[in-house]
C-alpha cells in the first residue's frame, strides 16, 4: 500500500479515548500495518507510546501484532507515568480480540522466594490450592531489580524526557524510552478472545501445561490467567506435582 494521502494516515488523535493512530488505512479507517498509541497525561502535557503493533482490518487489530502494556508495578511507577511500556503479548489477532496461537509476557523479575525444591511444596488441597493460585497472579515474582537495572541503563534518556516535558512549549512528547525487560510467562490459544489452552512459565521454567481460562482477553482489557480443565502441575525442577482438573486455578474434585 502506497503512502499518499488517501490511503496513509500520519497520525490522528482522540485525546477524549487518549489513543492515537499511525499507519496504513483506507477511507480514514485504520487497515494493514499500523501502530495504535495510548497517551499518557503527564500535567499539561501528552506523551505518545505504542500500545499496538501489527496489521489492522476494517478499522480492528487482526492478524499478527505486539501489544504494550504499562507495568502496572510500583517499581516501575516513575517511567509508567513517563508513557513506558513492555511487550506484553505478542500473537494472533482477530476483530479486536486475542484469537489463535500467541505469548504472553511479564517484566522481568527475581523470585522473592527459592521455589526450585518441590520437596517444600505441600500437594494438600488448601495449602497446595492457595500456593497455585498465587503462582497463577505472579505473587512470587520481585520486579524491583529489573525495574533499577531499566532506570540505570536509560537513565539519560529518562532525564532528558522529562526536561523536555518540563521546559519545551510543545505539547506532546514521544516517549523515546525502550521497552521494559520482559520474559515469557504464558504460551497460549486463544478463541474470541479467551485463554482456552497452553503452558505456563516460572522463572523460565516450564510449570503448567493444560487448559487455560482467562477473566478477560478483550484488546483493551488484560486479565489474569487462570489454570482450568485438564492440566497438569509441575515444580520448577520438573518433577510432576498434580495431574488432573482445575477449576480457577484450584485442584477440582468435579
Amino acid at each position: 500500500m502506497g503512502q499518499n494521502d488517501e490511503d496513509f494516515i500520519k497520525l490522528v488523535t482522540n485525546f477524549q479515548e487518549l489513543i492515537a493512530y499511525w499507519g496504513e488505512a483506507v477511507n480514514d479507517i485504520p487497515n494493514g500495518k499500523g501502530m495504535l498509541m495510548r497517551i499518557t497525561k503527564h500535567g499539561d502535557k501528552y506523551i505518545y507510546s505504542p500500545a499496538y503493533i501489527g496489521t489492522f482490518l476494517n478499522g480492528k487489530a487482526d492478524g499478527f501484532g505486539i501489544q504494550y502494556s504499562a507495568s502496572n508495578s510500583n517499581d516501575y511507577k516513575i517511567i509508567d507515568e513517563l508513557g513506558g511500556t513492555y511487550s506484553e503479548y505478542e500473537g494472533m489477532f482477530k476483530n479486536d480480540v486475542r484469537n489463535g496461537n500467541g505469548n504472553k509476557y511479564i517484566p522481568a523479575y527475581t523470585l522473592s522466594q527459592d521455589l526450585s525444591d518441590s520437596s517444600k511444596w505441600t500437594i494438600n488441597e488448601d495449602s497446595f490450592a492457595s500456593q497455585q493460585l498465587a503462582l497463577s497472579i505472579g505473587t512470587f515474582c520481585n520486579f524491583s531489580s529489573g525495574a533499577q537495572q531499566y532506570i540505570e541503563k536509560y537513565k539519560k534518556e529518562i532525564d532528558s524526557l522529562n526536561e523536555r516535558l518540563k521546559n519545551d512549549k510543545l505539547n506532546s512528547h514521544y516517549c523515546n524510552l525502550g521497552p521494559y525487560p520482559a520474559v515469557l510467562s504464558y504460551s497460549l490459544i486463544y478463541k474470541d478472545g479467551q485463554a482456552v489452552n497452553g503452558k505456563a512459565f516460572l522463572n523460565d521454567k516450564l510449570c503448567y501445561v493444560g487448559g487455560l481460562k482467562s477473566a478477560s482477553g478483550d484488546f483493551s482489557v488484560l486479565g489474569i490467567i487462570a489454570f482450568n480443565g485438564n492440566g497438569t502441575l509441575y515444580a520448577p525442577d520438573g518433577k510432576k506435582l498434580y495431574s488432573g482438573k482445575w477449576m480457577d486455578s484450584k485442584m477440582s474434585k468435579n
